[in-house]
């Protein structure tokens, strides 16, 4: 990658990290454009060549936090002689990660983050098709291991893993008592009926 380029995704990256740091000590109401250049080291004219707003930021972050762990959380390919079983520890081991991460004084940045994102909801859809195709693709990929089934609905499980997944994640950030790691658990049981070998 050229220099320049590199640059600018580490611009950028401090931005976006300046706001989630902000965000710890601030309600997002309270966090200017002139706090957040203060906390990344970066010129108003160089945070303004990445984002036109402050809400373009909040975006960015929200997408971070919601989607971009999730779609990571479904890596397609196995390592050398990986279950299935063993991947889908894994995956919602990573898919709960916000629930474990965010806890105490850190719950407040991920329900404002999580609140703005699902006012928001149509900006998302890229990201959520990202999601589903992520899904998709491991699930597929699933039925080249030993201990899963060949003959189970590829899109139907996406579907329901992507869907219940943001389910739980939401209901959660509306109450903070709603079960939710519980809920994860029993997602990633039901799934592993649906598509391993009995």
């Amino acid at each position: 990658m050229p220099k320049r380029s590199e640059q600018k995704r580490e611009n950028r990256l401090r931005i976006i990290n300046a706001y989630i740091e902000l965000l710890g000590q601030k309600d997002l109401r309270q966090i200017t454009v002139a706090d957040i250049c203060t906390q990344a080291a970066v010129a108003r004219k160089t945070l303004y060549s990445h984002f036109a707003s402050k809400e373009d930021i909040l975006d960015a972050v929200s997408q971070r936090v919601m989607f971009t762990g999730a779609i990571r959380a479904f890596r397609p390919e196995a390592r050398a002689g990986e279950t299935t079983l063993a991947r889908l520890e894994d995956t919602f081991k990573q898919l709960g990660l916000p629930l474990a991460t965010y806890r105490g004084q850190n719950i407040d940045v991920f329900v404002q983050l999580i609140q703005n994102m699902t006012m928001h909801l149509s900006t998302y859809s890229g990201l959520y098709g990202e999601f589903h195709k992520a899904a998709y693709d491991y699930f597929e990929s699933c039925r080249q291991s030993d201990d899963t089934r060949h003959d189970f609905d590829v899109g139907f499980v996406a579907d329901l893993a992507v869907n219940a997944a943001v389910g739980i994640i939401l209901s959660w950030v509306s109450d903070q008592s709603y079960p939710a790691e519980q809920r994860m658990t029993e997602l990633k049981q039901h799934i592993a009926s649906l598509i391993l070998v009995a």
